[in-house]
């Protein structure tokens, strides 16, 4: 759609942190309306088409952009993986990547395109705490579209979480622990992945496992 560059643009060259968030939440939960589509097919479309303009953008006119960083220390590049996470949040919530309502393809395909494990792992432990959350928060969604997943999510948590803590702001610890819940939540509800097991002692350890 012709909202699409403008869009884009707007999330990913507004060097203040707090005005890019603002427009996020104003204008993403408004794609469906913007798009004139109720249907998910359609929705996710819009979303695929999002995701692939901010990233295919650095181009070599932005090569300049994307080593100057911001009074935030950020680049064009940070807030580029910033916008594509929070864009991936977003169509979370409309429930774009529930295959039990429905698989978009080229949505995934734009996400794994956009984020791969490598990106993600980076953005787990990334200085900016707000790419770091925004990851965290996301990171359910992107990893579903990986189709040769070298982590699971159980082992991205386990590698990141202790960086991920360092962060003073109550917010973000907030935010970050409600994420984490979700995560045992999801565990909790997949067939076997928690059980009692005896040990040797006589006490009891909870053995976590991940279906395959």
């Amino acid at each position: 759609g012709a909202w699409v560059p403008s869009l884009g643009q707007s999330l990913t060259d507004v060097t203040d942190s707090r005005r890019r968030k603002q427009v996020a939440a104003f204008c993403l939960p408004r794609i469906k309306t913007i798009c004139g589509e109720t249907r998910q097919e359609a929705v996710a479309e819009a979303f695929s088409t999002l995701i692939d303009y901010v990233h295919l953008r650095l181009s070599p006119q932005h090569a300049n952009l994307s080593s100057t960083p911001s009074l935030e220390h950020e680049t064009f590049m940070d807030r580029q993986l910033w916008t594509i996470c929070e864009i991936v949040r977003c169509a979370t919530t409309e429930r774009l990547f529930d295959h039990k309502v429905g698989q978009h393809q080229e949505l995934e395909r734009s996400v794994s395109s956009a984020i791969p494990m490598r990106r993600l792992r980076g953005a787990l432990v990334h200085f900016s705490p707000l790419i770091r959350l925004v990851a965290f928060q996301s990171m359910n969604s992107i990893v579903k579209t990986y189709t040769d997943q070298e982590d699971t999510e159980l082992d991205l948590w386990k590698g990141s979480l202790p960086y991920a803590v360092k962060n003073d702001s109550k917010e973000f610890r907030a935010s970050l622990l409600y994420s984490l819940l979700s995560f045992m939540d999801r565990l909790s509800m997949t067939d076997g992945s928690f059980h009692r097991g005896s040990t040797s002692s006589g006490g009891d350890d909870i053995e976590v496992k991940t279906s395959s």
